[in-house]
């Protein structure tokens, strides 16, 4: 165990130099933007929404994965009974979660994509709006949640919270 002291009251402790190192690796990269990555058009965006559910099917052994909020719960299951790490959901998962996530909820509310254009990343964001007009940002509570309380994450529960707050 490594405790790095940042400040009098403060400190933070990490498992192995490994951890370590990459710790300090990270750091100096300096932060990265959260949909690094994605695709740069709206095209290319769109053809990831079939894509998605064929990966998340393979990568979390899932099989008929239908867009429905349901098919969010056979997410969450095998995100707890797989034994996902933290680094894999962020390498592997969180970049086809986002289009998915979202196409369930454009599904179940009949909401519509609002793809913005970041001219500064160079990516697309996706945003749903909803009927009313609203448009709801999922890739920053998948992001989020996953930071913040990874070892109960609930996809179903990031866009049902999300839905219950408009």
């Amino acid at each position: 165990m490594i405790d790095l002291k940042s400040g009098a009251t403060h400190s933070l402790l990490i498992d192995s130099e490994d951890e370590y190192l990459k710790f300090v690796n990270n750091a100096k990269q300096g932060p990265t933007y959260l949909l690094k990555g994605f695709p740069p058009t709206e095209e290319e965006f769109l053809k990831l929404i079939p894509i998605s559910k064929n990966m998340l099917e393979k990568l979390l052994n899932l099989k008929a994965l239908d867009y429905s909020f349901e098919s969010l719960k056979k997410i969450d299951k095998s995100l707890r009974n797989t034994g996902v790490t933290f680094d894999f959901y962020f390498e592997n998962l969180y970049y086809w979660l986002v289009p998915y996530t979202s196409q369930c909820i454009i599904n179940e509310k009949k909401a519509t994509w609002d793809l913005k254009y970041n001219e500064k990343e160079h990516v697309i964001e996706p945003l749903v709006k909803l009927e009313d007009g609203r448009s709801i940002n999922l890739f920053t509570d998948l992001n989020d949640d996953a930071l913040e309380n990874f070892n109960i994450i609930s996809i179903h529960s990031i866009a049902q919270r999300r839905l219950a707050t408009l």
